[in-house]
Parts: C-alpha cells; structure tokens; sequence
C-alpha cells in the first residue's frame, strides 16, 4: 500500500503512486504552518477513504509510525474539530475526516485579526499621539525644536550625514522606496554601531538589536534582498503607511507622505523621541508577529518536544490562539518563544518556554545556574523600560504543586506621563499599584528535567505555568 513516509528532518517523502495533489497540499500545509506534518498525513489519509478507518487500519499506511502514535494524532485531529468517531461507543472505534476547510479558514481568519490590529495601531498613532506630541504639554512640554524640511532631497542629504555620524541607534518604520536611498550609509553605521557597543560590554542579543536598529519597510512588493543585507533587526510590513519614522539618535523624522512634497518634520527632544522610538519597537514586534510567528507545535525546540507534557502544554496553548515566536526561539533548540493571543503592547505580549533534560541528581544544580542566567539577562527588560516603568523585582524559593521552584516576581507599574501613550496594557498595570507576578519561574522536574517560563506580562507567565501544572496533576 502506498504511504506518505517522514523522513528523519521531519519532511514529508513522497512514495510512489501519491496523488499530485495530496503531496502539493503536504507542501503548502508545511509552508502554512496550519497543521504538525504527522497530523497532516494522518488527516489526509482520511480525507481520501471512502469509508471510515480504524486505528490498526491507519497503522499500515503509516508503517513508521506507533499504533500508539497514531491514536494520539487522531486525539488532536478531534481536538481540533478536523475528526470525529463515526461509530461512538463502539470497539474498534471508526474515523472519518471533516470539513478540511476549517482549519485554513482558522488560520486566515487569525492573520487578518493580526493585521487588522496592527492598521488599528498606525491609525492610533496617526490621529491620536502626533496631535498631542504637537499641541499638548506632555512629554517635556511644548516641542521647540522643531524644523520643517520642505524638499525631499534636502532631507536625504541630512539624514545620510546624521547616520554617517550615529552614535547610539538608527531605527525606524519607512517605505522600501526611503530605504533604498539610505541603505548604504544605514547598513554601514548599524555595523560600526554594534561592533563599538560589543566593544563596551552590550551583549549583541535579539532584544538589543531591536532597539536599537530595528526596521520595519512598508512595501507590497518586497525586495529580500535588502532583509537579507541588513545586520539587525528587519521585518516587511505589506500594508502602505502615511508617515515615515526615522530615529537617529535621540532626533525624529517625520516625513509625511500625504502631501506628495516630501515635506518633513525634523524634532530634536529626547523625551519625544523616545516615545516614537517605543511606537517604532511596537510597530516591529506587531508586524513581526504577523509573518514570523507559528500555531504549529513543530516550531518548538528539539529538547521541549522531547518532553510530552510541555508539548502537551503547548498544544493547549496553540489551540487557545497563543503562537510560537521564532526570533525568540534559539538554534539548540532548549528555548522556545512564546506570544499571548491578546492584542496590544506588543513586548509585553513576548514570553518564551526553556527546557534542559538533566538527570535528578543534577537537576538543583542546573536550575540554580539557568534560573541566575535569566535573571541576570532580565537586567536589559528592565533597563529598557525605566523610563516607562516603575519595576521592582524579587527572587525566591517556593514549591509549585510538589515541585522545588525558584521565581523572580516582579511588580510592574507605568508611569503617568506615559498611560496617554502605552494604554493597551493589563488594567492592573495601569492601576497605582502595578501588576505584581512571576516574570521568571523554574521548576525541577524530578529527573525529567528543568523547566523555565519567562515574560514581561506576570498574567501570562502564571497563565502558562497553570496550564502546565494541570497537565502534570
């Protein structure tokens, strides 16, 4: 009998006699990303028998797999309302496939609210925080330093010079047009900028790129080239935007599009600046959530996948509109990223899952050393905030169900100046007491292993550790 056989990369091989269409809709499922490629095959072998099939039957199309593998998969394919028993109640029990719609219409409908939430953000900044930066005292008060460019190629000779001569960040959200004119001496000085700050101590992370040299390039036809060329942050945002954002600096740029002149708005305020330079970090994060993140429990990493409930934990994540974040996941595969489904500030959406298989005898040791790495490395979120945030931080040892935890619990409150601002947040950080939470949980698994759990918001990090947990009892 012919059978769709998994190759050791996890990739689809093709036997002989496959239809064309079933192996192209293999291709394009794995491209998509809509469901794990075993489910796929599984789904799809039932998609082309006429009658139901039970597990055994299943079991020799798929000769590689486990019978006890196959029931899991047939478990999450009625999970997810793609299969149902035809014969409940019954032994053996008989599977048929439904609508196979449902889950590319899932998808698509998740991916327009993405973006959808992401044009909501860019109206927002248009008709609400440009109005007030200009005619509001907030931020540093009246904006004085304020200069008009009115000719386009004026402000490209400026600009040029100004990031020739950058000597912190150049970041910002432009049209691939702007980009192209600039891309010479903006690739050159984002080099010269990392190499003086590794040359300071700055641990080159994905989160000091980000804020720093992070790009977000309007076009709907993109040239991957210059993604590909640019060493920092990058990400593609199809929808046309209005106004550009350039940061140099502590100086904004702000080229209006709409009166088709190039006229420019050139303001020199560091407080100002600072509030388009977190517009710009959220606007790179929403549109990077948009084409660079997964619901496939495939995205995770090797180690996590090795343990059953986390992919157990996961999966229930995935079905709930949670995403896997791939710029967070690391290339070892221990480290997971992880994105809440709520829309909203866009860094404290992030979070990430961390895995080490150790044996129980050196299971304290090892959670001690990763729990004081993360820590440690949080000292950057922290830092990056201080401005619109007041965060205090504490660690302790704790048991979480019967399991020895170590916990870094954080209270987080923003500051008033910025609520105007940063108002899409959790309503107890906005309140004067501040959100209190886990940020960073550890947890010793008895000989399975360590697990950790991070995020700025501590609602989501207690949301994944509940999960988990329940899935352990």
């Amino acid at each position: 009998m012919n059978y769709v056989k998994l190759s050791g990369d996890g990739f689809m091989q093709k036997k002989s006699g496959i239809a064309e269409w079933e192996e192209r809709l293999l291709e394009l499922n794995r491209q998509a990303s809509v469901l794990d490629e075993e489910d796929a095959a599984v789904y799809i072998a039932l998609l082309k028998s006429k009658n139901p099939l039970t597990g055994n039957q299943l079991s020799s199309h798929f000769p590689d797999l486990k019978r006890t593998h196959i029931y899991s998969i047939l478990n999450r394919l009625q999970q997810d309302e793609l299969v149902e028993i035809k014969n409940p109640g019954k032994r053996p029990a008989e599977y048929v496939a439904l609508d196979p719609l449902r889950p590319i219409e899932t998808a698509i409908r998740n991916q327009k609210d993405r973006l959808q939430a992401l044009e909501n953000l860019h109206q927002y900044v248009k008709r609400e925080i440009v109005p007030r930066l200009s005619e509001t005292g907030l931020f540093g008060g009246r904006i004085s330093s304020t200069f008009v460019i009115p000719d386009r190629d004026e402000f490209l000779r400026e600009i040029r010079y100004k990031i020739s001569n950058a000597e912190t960040r150049v970041m910002g959200h432009l049209t691939q047009d702007l980009l192209k004119e600039i891309k010479i001496p903006l690739y050159n000085t984002t080099k010269q900028l990392q190499e003086k700050h590794r040359n300071q101590g700055i641990r080159m992370t994905w989160e000091y790129a980000r804020d720093h040299h992070a790009l977000t390039v309007s076009s709907d036809n993109p040239d991957k080239s210059l993604e590909t060329d640019y060493p920092s942050s990058f990400t593609f945002h199809d929808k046309l935007i209005e106004t550009e954002i350039l940061i140099i600096d502590s100086t904004t740029y702000l080229s209006n599009l709409d009166t088709k002149m190039g006229i420019v708005l050139k303001i020199e305020d560091e407080s100002v600046t600072e509030v388009y330079r977190m517009i710009v970090i959220n606007t790179y994060l929403e549109a990077s959530f948009a084409t660079q993140t997964s619901s496939s429990v495939t995205k995770i990493g090797k180690h996590l996948d090795s343990n059953p409930q986390i992919r157990e934990m996961v999966k229930r994540l995935l079905k709930n509109g949670w995403r896997i974040s791939k710029e967070n996941t690391d290339m070892s595969g221990h480290e997971t990223g992880i994105l809440a489904p709520s829309t909203g500030f866009g860094l404290f959406r992030l979070g990430g899952l961390v895995y080490h298989p150790v044996e129980n005898n050196n299971a304290e040791e090892v959670l001690d050393d990763i729990f004081t790495q993360f820590v440690s490395q949080s000292d950057y979120f922290v830092q990056s905030l201080q401005r619109q945030f007041d965060v205090v931080r504490t660690t302790k040892r704790e048991k979480k169900s019967k399991y020895n935890a170590r916990v870094l619990e954080i209270t987080v409150k923003i500051r008033d100046e910025w609520k105007p601002v940063i108002e899409d947040l959790p309503k107890s950080m906005l309140s004067s007491e501040g959100l209190t939470g886990p940020a960073l949980v550890g947890l010793n698994l008895d000989g399975k292993g360590v697990f950790l759990i991070w995020g700025l918001n501590p609602e989501n990090v207690s949301h994944i550790l509940d999960t988990f947990l329940d899935i352990l009892s």
